[in-house]
C-alpha cells in the first residue's frame, strides 16, 4: 500500500528536495564529464537508496560523492572550478585527522567530495580505482546514465562507510543494517575478498563489529577482530583528541613528538580556516580561533587521552590473544 504522501512530514519533503537537487547537480557534472572524457564513479547516496531502500524506506543525500583515478585528479578539480565549485579547505594531513585523498568542492549551494581513496583503504589509488570499476553498473540519475561501482564493492563500501564514522552518524549504520539483513552471505564473502585486496581488512572488520547481526556475520566468515588502535577509535566515535595522541604515541623521537603537539596547539592557518567558520571573518576571526584552539585542545584532551589509552590496551591485549592463537595453530 502506497503512504499517504499528504501525512508525509515536513522534514522528508526537505529531504526529498535535497536529494533531487543533488541529482541534478551530479548528472551536470556527469554530462561535463563526459565532454572531458573523464571517467568518475558515483558513491553511496542514490546508488545505496536504488539497491537497499527499494521497500519506499526514504535514504536522502544532499551532496555527491565521487570517486576519481589519481592521476586524473588534477583535471577533475579543473572540470569542477569550471561548473563553478571552489576548494572547501581540506584538513592538512600534518594536523588533525587529515585525510589527504579527500577534496571537498562547494558552489555556495551544493557540496562535491572528489575521492581518489577510501578511508580504511591502504592500497594505493590506482588499485582502487580499478576494483571499484571492476563489475561497475550504470544507474540513471538526474536523467543521465551514471556509473556506480556493482553490488560486491557496494557491499564492502557499507562496511568502510560505518567504520569511518563509527557509532556518531546514524546513516552509514542505517545501511550497514540494511545491507546485512537484505544480502545474502555470499555477498558479503566476495566483499571480504575486496577488503584483503586491497588491504582494508582492518577497516571493514570495524565497520561489521558495530552491530551484532555483523559481529555473527564475522565469525561466519571467519575473520578475526584484532585492530589497530587507530581503526579502533575512528569506530568507536572516539572524541577527535583521542586520534592525535595516537599520532603522538606512535611518532618516534623527542623532536618530532614536539613539533607535532606544537601543530596540534598552533595549526597552520589552512587548517583553521578549515576548522572555524570564525577564522573566515578575516584576520580578526582567525587571531581569536588560535587562541580558541588552544582552550579547546586542553579542554578535549583529557577525554581524548582516555580513549585513546582504553583502545591502545584493548590493541595490546587483542593481539596478544591472536599471537597465542596462531602459535596454537601451529
Amino acid at each position: 500500500m502506497t503512504p499517504d504522501a499528504s501525512k508525509a512530514p515536513k522534514h522528508q519533503y526537505r529531504q526529498v528536495a535535497f536529494s533531487l537537487k543533488a541529482d541534478r547537480i551530479t548528472a551536470e557534472i556527469w554530462r561535463e564529464a563526459r565532454k572531458r572524457e573523464l571517467a568518475l564513479v558515483a558513491m553511496k547516496g542514490p546508488a545505496i537508496g536504488a539497491w537497499l531502500y527499494r521497500d519506499g524506506g526514504l535514504r536522502p543525500y544532499g551532496d555527491t560523492d565521487l570517486l576519481i583515478r589519481p592521476g586524473d585528479l588534477a583535471r577533475g578539480q579543473q572540470m569542477l572550478r569550471h561548473l563553478g565549485f571552489r576548494p572547501w579547505p581540506d584538513t592538512p594531513a600534518t594536523t588533525g585527522d587529515g585525510i589527504p585523498h579527500r577534496h571537498a568542492w562547494w558552489n555556495g549551494d551544493h557540496a562535491v567530495d572528489l575521492d581518489s581513496g577510501l578511508v580504511g583503504v591502504e592500497a594505493p589509488g590506482d588499485a582502487l580505482w580499478d576494483v571499484a570499476r571492476r563489475d561497475g553498473e550504470l544507474l540513471t540519475i538526474g536523467g543521465e546514465e551514471v556509473e556506480v561501482p556493482g553490488e560486491t564493492f557496494r557491499t564492502f563500501h557499507l562496511a568502510l562507510h560505518a567504520a569511518q564514522h563509527g557509532t556518531a552518524i546514524n546513516r552509514p549504520l542505517a545501511d550497514l543494517e540494511r545491507g546485512l539483513e537484505q544480502l545474502p552471505q555470499e555477498l558479503w564473502r566476495a566483499a571480504a575478498g575486496i577488503a584483503l585486496e586491497l588491504d582494508a581488512r582492518e577497516a571493514f572488520v570495524a565497520g561489521l563489529g558495530l552491530t551484532p547481526r555483523g559481529r555473527a556475520l564475522l565469525e561466519q566468515l571467519g575473520l578475526d577482530a584484532h585492530l589497530s588502535t587507530r581503526t579502533r577509535l575512528r569506530a568507536a566515535s572516539s572524541p577527535p583528541t583521542a586520534l592525535g595522541f595516537e599520532r603522538l604515541g606512535s611518532t618516534p623521537g623527542l623532536r618530532e613528538r614536539a613539533r607535532l603537539l606544537l601543530r596540534e596547539v598552533a595549526p597552520p592557518k589552512e587548517f583553521l580556516l578549515w576548522w572555524s567558520p570564525l577564522a573566515r571573518r578575516g584576520p580578526i576571526g582567525l587571531a581569536l580561533v588560535r587562541v580558541y584552539r588552544a582552550g579547546w585542545i586542553i579542554r578535549h584532551g583529557p577525554a581524548g587521552y582516555a580513549a585513546w589509552r582504553r583502545e591502545h590496551r584493548a590493541t595490546a591485549t587483542t593481539g596478544g590473544h591472536a599471537r597465542r592463537t596462531d602459535r596454537e595453530k601451529r
